[in-house]
């Protein structure tokens, strides 16, 4: 998730003279949003990969009950997805830098 702060600013000016019984102000406002809809990720098995934060700099993704799984990634969602390598169950991460999709694999 991309936390961000937004900032909706307002400015009310007095137009005329003061005290001649006009008491009437009104705002207006549009907004338009754009996004894009992903479908889910499909599970694979009952194996779901786990996050924690492991330090103020990076975070954890690890599974502990997948034999024969490993990790997967890919930055974007078009992409083929890559095995991590070397081949682990648990994987250090920077919280800064490229964003990154992560799944437990299992090659059949």
């Amino acid at each position: 998730m991309i936390q961000r702060t937004n900032v909706f600013a307002v400015e009310v000016h007095q137009n005329g003279q003061a005290g001649a019984g006009d008491q009437t102000t009104a705002f207006d406002a549009n907004l338009s949003l754009t996004y894009t809809r992903y479908p889910a990720f499909q599970q694979q098995g009952s194996v779901r990969l786990r996050l924690t934060n492991a330090s103020p700099t990076n975070f954890f993704v690890y599974f502990t009950n997948g034999y024969g799984y490993a990790i997967q990634s890919k930055t974007n969602l078009t992409e083929p997805w890559r095995e991590v390598q070397p081949v682990t169950n648990q994987l250090s991460v920077p919280k800064t830098g490229v964003r990154q999709f992560y799944r437990a694999y299992k090659h059949h």
